[in-house]
């Protein structure tokens, strides 16, 4: 029967108060007048649905080109079902994880040159700059995302290299050599 790890609990503690951080980062409103007033609407800065597709979906089609989409989700189920894994195993999930955080940093990344491209192809420096930095911030929304989304993966690559490390010891220690003195006579 497979249980609950002891990581489990920590991870979600771990997701809960990211999520809540990123919140109220997002939420604060860091006026002189009042340092510490909640506005929800400062949420709606940090919304690019384009962005986030286009994240996602880079992300979607590297993992399936490279066919460790299962693997992805199976080191999910790893953080929270405490059972036996080879090393095989282990390691097919620390690639997935791998391919999923190049993934995002790489769409991430390109996603926020092609928007200060297109930012830069429609300006019009004559009239000013006074719309440069509002398009620079929905730029980097996009670097964002990726980070966020690199936050999450984060504990689950260190959890998998941790069980790995552990996998490869114990069978390290298993292995007993068979010194010349304990040999049969006949035996190779």
């Amino acid at each position: 029967m497979k249980h609950l790890k002891d990581g489990a609990l920590s991870y979600l503690f771990y997701l809960v108060g990211t999520f809540i951080f990123l919140i109220a980062v997002m939420t604060l409103d860091g006026s002189i007048t009042s340092p510490f007033s909640i506005r929800l609407s400062n949420i709606l800065n940090y919304i690019d649905l384009g962005s986030l597709v286009f994240i996602l979906a880079f992300c979607l089609l590297a993992l399936a080109c490279t066919k460790t989409m299962r693997p992805l989700k199976d080191a999910f189920v790893f953080m929270f079902q405490e059972q036996d894994y080879t090393v095989q195993q282990l390691n097919e999930y620390l690639l997935s994880i791998k391919v999923a955080a190049f993934a995002a940093l790489t769409g991430g990344g390109m996603s926020f040159v092609v928007q200060i491209i297109k930012m830069l192809k429609s300006m019009d420096f004559d009239g000013g700059v006074s719309w440069a930095g509002f398009h620079i911030s929905i730029a980097m929304i996009s670097l964002a995302y990726s980070l966020v989304l690199l936050m999450i993966l984060m504990p689950i690559y260190v959890a998998l290299a941790q069980s790995l490390s552990r996998v490869k010891q114990r069978e390290k220690t298993q292995k007993v050599p068979v010194s010349h003195k304990n040999r049969k006579a006949g035996s190779i």
